[in-house]
């Protein structure tokens, strides 16, 4: 398959080919503002234009993107080569710009609802004073809102019994998320093999229902791998009982074995730095690269595509590691807000040194 850190496209090709994921339940039509100055120079705009009762900020860079994680990671699959059933529900122009986001690439919309409601996300981009590039985005959850376990119909449930990994995203938004996660999970877990993935979102304003989510997915043997980044793994510790993280920005692979055997699954962490796996009380870190950002908004979708290639194509965690540290780094690097191809990673990894710092023990 791979010798470590030279991983053959042509091989990853070879595994994928004829296996297929599923993906719910989020599409966002995201909006991008990239402010060009530093927050405090922001916060001053937004004062001016305050006072004067009304006004224009000029000079922003603005587009018009798919969002949503499910929708993000789908389109970052395809382009990596792997086919992708989606499970989603937006209104007619959501419905046609999705047709238009996904074009030419394997991902199958026969599920996606089109008489809901379109989730719209404003994504402010602007630089902290020491030079960090950081997002706030403001959402409306639309059909995030209404969507339940009633619209699990047969033939979504025959999408995901047919699937070999089945991924839930942005449950943090998805208001009766537990329910649907659980219902979809319980189908996947009716096919042998199939691996079950759900990545929560920021949940901070939803901590007091994290419990709930643990009890219901975690404790049942529902969910196979769990994906989060530094704010995730600190909430949902906190309501484990687990004493603070060391560092938010530096767990240790101890840390995290503790973490994955209270939830009972695997644990993939991703942050700026670095990457870990934690499965059967075993770990790895793999260091991310040393890149020029671009945008930040969607590097853990991008991530997450990687990562479950990764596991489609059976490599072993550190390689399958490195492919999703590849595919994030060339994302929030590539001046066009397109996820690579497999070729492209293949190449990124070949050519972009890699970041100093280890993980500790």
């Amino acid at each position: 398959m791979s010798v470590r850190g030279h991983i053959s496209p042509d091989s990853i090709r070879s595994e994928v080919s004829g296996r297929r994921v599923f993906a719910c339940p989020d599409f966002f039509i995201d909006h991008f503002v990239k402010y060009p100055r530093t927050y405090p120079d922001l916060l001053e705009d937004l004062d001016r234009i305050m006072r004067q009762k009304g006004g224009n900020i000029l000079g922003t860079r603005q587009y018009i993107a798919k969002g949503g994680n499910a929708v993000n990671t789908a389109i970052a699959l395809g382009r990596l080569g792997v086919s992708v059933t989606l499970f989603t529900k937006t209104d007619r122009i959501g419905h046609h710009l999705l047709g238009l986001f996904t074009e030419g690439l394997p991902v199958d919309l026969s599920l996606v609802g089109s008489e809901g409601s379109a989730s719209i996300t404003a994504a402010l981009e602007v630089f902290e004073e020491k030079g960090r590039l950081s997002n706030v985005m403001i959402s409306d959850s639309g059909s995030l809102l209404t969507i339940g376990p009633e619209d699990i119909s047969p033939r979504v449930e025959s999408a995901i019994r047919s699937s070999d990994v089945v991924c839930f995203f942005n449950w943090a938004q998805t208001r009766r998320g537990t329910e649907i996660a659980k219902r979809v999970f319980s189908v996947a877990k009716e096919k042998k093999g199939c691996l079950t993935l759900i990545d929560v979102s920021d949940p901070s304003y939803r901590q007091e229902e994290i419990p709930s989510l643990i009890a219901q997915l975690f404790k049942s043997n529902l969910v196979d791998v769990l994906s989060l980044n530094e704010n995730e793994l600190s909430r949902i510790s906190k309501c484990l009982g687990m004493p603070s993280v060391e560092d938010p920005r530096s767990p240790s692979e101890f840390f995290l074995r503790s973490f994955s055997s209270a939830l009972g699954c695997s644990v993939d962490y991703h942050d700026s730095d670095l990457s870990m796996s934690v499965s059967d009380g075993e770990s790895v870190a793999v260091p991310s690269f040393e890149v020029s950002l671009e945008r930040v908004t969607g590097a853990g979708d991008a991530w997450n595509a990687g990562d479950i290639t990764g596991y489609l194509a059976g490599l072993d965690r550190e390689d399958r590691l490195l492919l999703a540290n590849a595919t994030a780094g060339f994302y929030i690097s590539n001046p066009r807000p397109a996820p690579p191809t497999l070729d492209e990673v293949v190449g990124f990894i070949e050519v972009t040194p890699r970041k100093k710092r280890y993980q500790r023990g």
